[in-house]
């Protein structure tokens, strides 16, 4: 799934493929991931689940606003 996080250092919003298998989903769900960030350069710590909650919102023109204030990468 694509989504997207805002990098902390440079406040751009950063496009990433999630993946969203059931077994994934299932081990990942309650569980923050580390992104290594291609705008930057370091590693993020982010929460799996909001992501794919963002991913789908996203597939809604609905994004949170936090990602919306981002600039594009």
């Amino acid at each position: 799934m694509q989504t997207a996080y805002v990098c902390p250092e440079l406040n751009i919003i950063v496009a990433i493929d999630l993946p969203t298998d059931a077994d994934t989903i299932a081990q990942l769900w309650s569980q923050p991931i580390r992104i290594g960030c291609p705008v930057c350069g370091g590693s993020h710590r982010i929460d799996y689940r909001a992501a794919y909650v963002t991913g789908l919102k996203a597939e809604f023109e609905c994004l949170p606003a936090d990602v919306q204030r981002g600039r594009v990468h």
